[in-house]
């Protein structure tokens, strides 16, 4: 069962870019469970990065990083 915090940033709701490509997301562990995933959002990277360090403020147990997420096809195990 996932706990508030992990609910919370998967369903994080995006601040309109600024500037830039969309295509930065939000990949996040939790350092209690182990549970890892990346959000379904995509944002510029700025704005990626301001909100993961954010997150990280917000919700100390879990890491949050600004990454571009790979293709599901070159994802292993796809």
């Amino acid at each position: 069962m996932n706990s508030q915090a992990e609910q919370t940033v998967c369903s994080a709701t995006p601040v309109k870019a600024r500037s830039g490509k969309r295509t930065y997301a939000i990949h996040w562990k939790s350092t209690l469970s182990g549970r890892i995933g990346t959000g379904t959002v995509r944002f510029a990277k700025e704005e990626a990065e301001r909100l993961a360090k954010e997150l990280n403020e917000k919700y100390p147990d879990i890491d949050h990083e600004a990454v571009i997420p790979a293709p599901a096809s070159v994802e292993p195990g796809a």
